[in-house]
C-alpha cells in the first residue's frame, strides 16, 4: 500500500513539473528552424513598423496590401520581403491587409503608445513578456504593448511543421471582467431575440383562429343582406282577398258604391276586394 501511495505522489510530482515547465519560455527554446529569440525579434520588427502608421496611413496600406501580387512597387512597407520568406506564396498581400485594417481600427480605442512589455512570459512572473505556445499543428507568438487605455497584442500564428506565418493579428486585450460582461450582453441579446420571434410566432398561429372566423362573419352578412332587401317589397304587396262567397259584405259595399255615386247597383258589378295595411 505504501508503495503505490509513493508511485501515485511521484507521478503527481512528475506531472506538476512538466506543466510548470511548460509555461515558461526561454529565448533559445526552438520552433521548427526559428528560436523564440527570433519570433520574438520578427514581433518587435512588426509592432516598430505598425507604431509609425497612422490610422490614414494604416488604411492606406491595407489598400495596397493585395494589389502586392500584381504590382509590388507602391507598397511603402518592407515587411513584404521577411514575410515572403516565411508565409504561403501569394498570401501575404492579404495576410498584411487584415492586418492594417487591424490596426487602423484599434488605434481609435487604446490611445497612445507607451512601451512594449520586455521579457519572455514565465508564469506569475512575467504574463505579460514574450509568449509561444504550441497547440496541434499550430504555434502561436504574442507580443504584448501597454497604451494609454489598455494594452494591445499583436500575435503571429504559424504552421508547427513548416512555420510558414498564417496569420498576423493586432487587437486590444480585454479583462475578464470586461469578456464576461460582453458574454451577458450577448446571452442576453439572443436569449431576447428567440422571445421576440416565439411570440410572433404565436401571434401568427393565434392569427389563424380569427381568420375563419372573420370569413365567416362575412359570409353571413353577405348571405342576410339580400334577404333584408327583399323583405319590403313582400310586405307592400297589397293582399287580394277572393269574396265570391261573401255576398253579404258585396251587397254592402255595392250600396255604399252606388250612394256615393249615384248609380244603380245594377250598373256594375264588385268582383273582388283588396285590402291595403
Amino acid at each position: 500500500m505504501k508503495k503505490k501511495l509513493l508511485v501515485l505522489a511521484v507521478a503527481l510530482i512528475s506531472m506538476l513539473s512538466v506543466s510548470a515547465c511548460g509555461t515558461v519560455i526561454t529565448e533559445n527554446m526552438t520552433y521548427g528552424e526559428y528560436t523564440v529569440g527570433q519570433l520574438h525579434e520578427m514581433a518587435e520588427n512588426t509592432a516598430s513598423y505598425l507604431l509609425e502608421l497612422d490610422e490614414a496611413a494604416a488604411e492606406a496600406n491595407a489598400k495596397l496590401a493585395v494589389s502586392r501580387r500584381e504590382d509590388p512597387a507602391p507598397v511603402t512597407t518592407n515587411l513584404y520581403d521577411e514575410w515572403n520568406v516565411v508565409t504561403k506564396e501569394g498570401e501575404e498581400g492579404a495576410i498584411a491587409s487584415e492586418l492594417y485594417k487591424e490596426w487602423a481600427t484599434t488605434q481609435a480605442t487604446v490611445g497612445n503608445y507607451k512601451s512594449t512589455y520586455e521579457g519572455y512570459y514565465a508564469d506569475k512572473t512575467n504574463e505579460k513578456g514574450f509568449n509561444v505556445t504550441k497547440s496541434g499543428k499550430t504555434v502561436t507568438g504574442v507580443l504584448t504593448m501597454e497604451f494609454d487605455e489598455r494594452d494591445v497584442a499583436l500575435t503571429y500564428v504559424f504552421n508547427a511543421k513548416t512555420m510558414e506565418v498564417t496569420a498576423i493579428n493586432i487587437a486590444p486585450v480585454y479583462t475578464d471582467d470586461e469578456l464576461m460582461a460582453g458574454a451577458g450582453v450577448n446571452v442576453l441579446m439572443g436569449m431576447g431575440t428567440v422571445f421576440v420571434i416565439l411570440i410572433l410566432i404565436s401571434l401568427c398561429i393565434y392569427a389563424f383562429n380569427i381568420i375563419p372566423y372573420l370569413q365567416n362573419k362575412k359570409k353571413a352578412k353577405a348571405q342576410a343582406a339580400p334577404a333584408v332587401a327583399a323583405a319590403p317589397a313582400s310586405s307592400a304587396a297589397p293582399a287580394t282577398v277572393d269574396v265570391s262567397d261573401d255576398s253579404e259584405l258585396i251587397a254592402v259595399i255595392a250600396a255604399a258604391i252606388a250612394a256615393s255615386t249615384g248609380a244603380s247597383t245594377d250598373s256594375f258589378v264588385v268582383r273582388s276586394i283588396k285590402r291595403r295595411f
